[in-house]
């Protein structure tokens, strides 16, 4: 307590304004102390906070013993996995690329070309990604040439990006059968977006008065044609 810190003799000799004066120092002192604290603890938050993350060596290390990566491929890597928490969560990764067929070998190519991959939810992203390229009607092997021919499609969203597009390049081959075998052969044609680059091809195909079966037949010959960029395309249709 405050007050028996207060000699008698001194509250004797000083009155009131002397008790009110110790007090109002004695408040002063505690605002100022817990204000310090309290300042001292918001400002050690961000840093608890960052060094949750695995230190950027242990990546290194673990994506050397994990994946297969060269001590160069695993730093290069690295830098895109800064904000993994525990090595639970690739690992996660890893093991549900295994029990999908993924070899040593595999897994390093998918890792060392899309390392963000080992960042993500299984359940939420990779499960279902699997779950509706297998519904459409890829086998086990129809699945890793996808994944492993066309590794950007790791990243993509699965209805917004990845079934629309899969869908497009269907209905410009033909068939499913065709489509899977043009990835078979590591045409990494659906990279590309349907809005920036097929679409104002296509368009740009029948302002040529390219008639669609003539169109579906140029992109079974050639389907790199229809990914080039839509001034590329213009200057050779006119080239023609």
């Amino acid at each position: 307590m405050l007050l028996p810190e207060l000699s008698s003799s001194l509250l004797r000799r000083r009155g009131s304004k002397t008790l009110l004066s110790f007090l109002h120092h004695r408040r002063l002192g505690y605002l100022l102390y817990f204000s310090s604290s309290s300042a001292t603890t918001a400002a050690a938050a961000p840093a608890a906070v960052k060094n949750s993350y695995l230190e950027p060596q242990f990546m290194v290390e673990y994506l050397i013993t994990s994946s297969g990566l060269s001590p160069s491929e695993a730093a290069k890597a690295s830098k895109h996995l800064r904000r993994i928490k525990s090595p639970q969560q690739p690992d996660s990764v890893l093991g549900f690329f295994k029990s999908h067929g993924f070899d040593d070998a595999d897994i390093k190519k998918i890792v060392s070309c899309q390392p963000r991959c080992l960042g993500f939810d299984v359940e939420k992203s990779l499960a279902p990604k699997f779950r509706a390229v297998r519904d459409l009607g890829f086998s086990q092997s129809d699945l890793l040439n996808l994944f492993l021919s066309q590794s950007p499609v790791l990243n993509f969203r699965l209805h917004r990006t990845l079934l629309p597009r899969i869908e497009l390049w269907r209905n410009l081959f033909g068939s499913m059968e065709i489509l899977k075998k043009f990835i078979k052969r590591k045409q990494r044609f659906l990279s590309y977006s349907i809005e920036k680059r097929i679409l104002p091809n296509l368009s740009l195909l029948r302002d040529c008065g390219i008639p669609d079966q003539k169109i579906s037949l140029i992109v079974k010959r050639q389907p790199t044609l229809i990914v080039r960029r839509p001034d590329s395309l213009r200057h050779f249709s006119r080239s023609r």
